[in-house]
């Protein structure tokens, strides 16, 4: 009797124990910001689907930014939507296939807005999502599916710039057709007023030959300024067109200054744990709660300079938070950011001091 009891006993035990582990959810948290022609855009709605019902709505703040939270092992399409642009969604799949799926992820990217051009509107392109998002087990954390989203997002900038290019061109030919039009019925005014004077002027033959002559003359005067303006208008189209050129050849270096950048983050980080291994004398950055009462209550800054690297503290000491945010900067050139012991993106750390310092 006794034997069934510890055996009933332990079973409950491992039950509960089980059921408080399944109730707990590990999160994707996604940063990032909303742009338009590289400049941020504040209020773009946010909108979380999940199994086609809204999950959650949100919108970016100042400089664009924003952020999300979302559970593990579900599909998401997040959709990004402002005034007088065109509609973009972006597929996030954060189903993983590890055990380590309590704890938290980190993931962050941005949104490059387009306006809306009437011919996209009903676009195949924006029906779908332009990038995708997925769990790697080889480099263990979230990332684009590379496939799915390059040939989207090539074909995207190919149609977005193309579209552009035939919209700036349609307005000019537009002027161009308004201006002949204007140019036409000119010389048709001016014809008709030659041919009302001629036929008055029958009385002196010498007058009206005059008057002709003037008349040709100012008709010669405004023709030639009517085909200057003619000119000037297919150079600002011959213009309009190499600028179209060199809008590409900056986008294409934009595209390449940010592969480098990733290459140089991904050289940084393994820097940066070939140098947390070597460099075993320095002094230890990080601080527990203890060491964090010790500090007067609100926000202290202080600064520490060792043998290969300049540590920034920003140290909160609150009632309810007790919390250190830490820049280290090494010689080498590689920055790093931590809130207390656990990494963190640039953008995040910045957001999270802007909300504690207002």
């Amino acid at each position: 009797m006794v034997r069934i009891f510890l055996f009933i006993s332990i079973f409950s035990s491992v039950c509960l124990a089980a059921t408080a582990q399944n109730k707990r959810k590990g999160m994707l948290q996604i940063d990032g910001q909303t742009y338009y022609l590289q400049r941020p855009i504040t209020g773009v709605e946010i909108d979380v689907v999940k199994n086609g019902i809204s999950a959650q709505k949100i919108a970016s703040v100042k400089r664009g930014k924003f952020r999300m939270m979302l559970e593990l092992n579900n599909k998401y399409q997040v959709k990004f939507s402002y005034p007088n642009f065109l509609t973009k969604a972006v597929e996030v799949d954060t189903r993983i296939k590890t055990r380590d799926s309590t704890r938290n992820w980190y993931f962050d990217f941005n949104i490059d807005m387009v306006e809306e051009i009437a011919s996209l509107v009903n676009s195949e392109l924006f029906a779908n999502p332009i990038a995708r998002i997925v769990f790697y087990n080889r480099e263990y954390g979230f990332d684009y599916d590379d496939i799915y989203t390059d040939t989207v997002q090539n074909k995207l900038v190919r149609v977005v710039a193309v579209e552009r290019k035939k919209l700036l061109l349609e307005q000019e030919i537009r002027g161009i057709a308004e201006d002949t039009d204007r140019i036409l019925a000119e010389k048709a005014r001016l014809d008709a007023m030659i041919k009302r004077r001629t036929d008055s002027i029958a009385s002196t033959r010498i007058l009206a030959e005059n008057n002709t002559k003037a008349l040709a003359q100012q008709l010669a005067r405004q023709r030639l300024a009517k085909e200057r303006v003619l000119q000037d208008s297919l150079l600002k189209v011959k213009q309009l067109a190499s600028a179209d050129s060199s809008r590409k050849a900056m986008h294409a270096e934009a595209l390449r200054k940010k592969e480098f950048e990733e290459k140089q983050r991904v050289e940084s980080e393994r820097l940066r744990k070939e140098s947390f291994a070597t460099t075993k004398n320095n002094e230890n950055p990080f601080m527990d709660e203890g060491q964090i009462s010790q500090y007067p209550d609100g926000i202290t800054e202080e600064t520490l300079n060792q043998a290969n690297r300049e540590i920034k503290k920003v140290i909160v000491n609150r009632k309810n938070i007790k919390v250190v945010y830490q820049q280290i900067t090494y010689n080498w050139g590689a920055i790093f950011y931590f809130k207390n012991r656990e990494s963190m993106t640039k953008e995040a750390f910045e957001l999270e001091l802007d909300n504690l310092k207002e």
